[in-house]
């Protein structure tokens, strides 16, 4: 097989997920002509997608570290130039979690390199997600749904809205821990919500935690008087209050 028909196939594999076949090439074509740095460059890459970034690095280091600043600079060019490629690729199918970890890899060869319309192209993907996580929960497929919550927190883990529905989808799955811990990280980015300090109450008082409850409905309140729910919560809990305080009072 010739050089570029072997170059070629070793991207063609790199896209078809045959990662072991992609590096046995561009390990040919590296012996073939040393001098095509562009074997590196996605041999590299492979490595990277398999989560082995210190193989990737010390690959393109290899190629990068021997060089003078300007040669070295334009080689590092190229080099972000194909892991922005393949961001935008993952990014368009939803890979998050791996767009993610190649955004970090550009940034470390360059902090101050800008990838144009990177957060408008992860919006898109994140809107997508996240309405497929809806949808997943509505049909009762709770396991998948979280897992599409948890990729859009890889690319983003300050996204409050997000943290909210995952914080629900715990709560409705009666694990009121995990519910309480994304409820707070909603509250702590957005503090003005109502319906998160509600979401809060809800929690706690699952958890037995009826003061704390009482002050999470309080404070929703506080911030949106139209949460109808809480003041009916809130009531609830005081009537409880007061009905146990007279069994105290009977018992002794």
């Amino acid at each position: 097989m010739n050089y570029l028909k072997r170059q070629t196939q070793a991207y063609k594999s790199i896209n078809l997920g045959q990662y072991d076949e992609a590096i046995k090439d561009y390990e040919i074509c590296i012996n073939t002509n040393p001098d095509d740095l562009t074997n590196f460059w996605y041999l590299g890459l492979i490595y990277l997608l398999q989560e082995n970034i210190l193989e990737a690095q010390a690959i393109w280091m290899s190629v990068l570290f021997p060089e003078i600043s300007e040669r070295k600079k334009n080689q590092t060019l190229d080099l972000i130039e194909v892991l922005k490629k393949e961001l935008i690729k993952q990014l368009k199918v939803g890979n998050l979690e791996i767009a993610k970890r190649l955004e970090i890899q550009i940034k470390e060869l360059d902090e101050h390199y800008l990838i144009e319309n990177l957060e408008q192209a992860a919006q898109v993907t994140i809107n997508k997600l996240f309405k497929q996580a809806s949808q997943l929960r509505k049909k009762g497929n709770d396991q998948e749904a979280e897992t599409k919550y948890q990729q859009i927190l890889l690319w983003n883990h300050q996204n409050a809205e997000v943290w909210q529905e995952l914080g629900l989808l715990y709560f409705q799955r009666f694990e009121y821990r995990k519910a309480l811990d994304c409820a707070m990280n909603a509250i702590y980015l957005n503090p003005k919500s109502g319906k998160y300090h509600y979401h809060v109450g809800l929690i706690l008082e699952k958890l037995k935690q009826i003061p704390q409850s009482i002050q999470a409905y309080y404070k929703a309140l506080e911030l949106d008087p139209t949460l109808v729910a809480a003041y009916h919560e809130v009531s609830n809990l005081i009537s409880l209050i007061g009905e146990l305080e007279k069994i105290k009072k009977i018992d002794r």
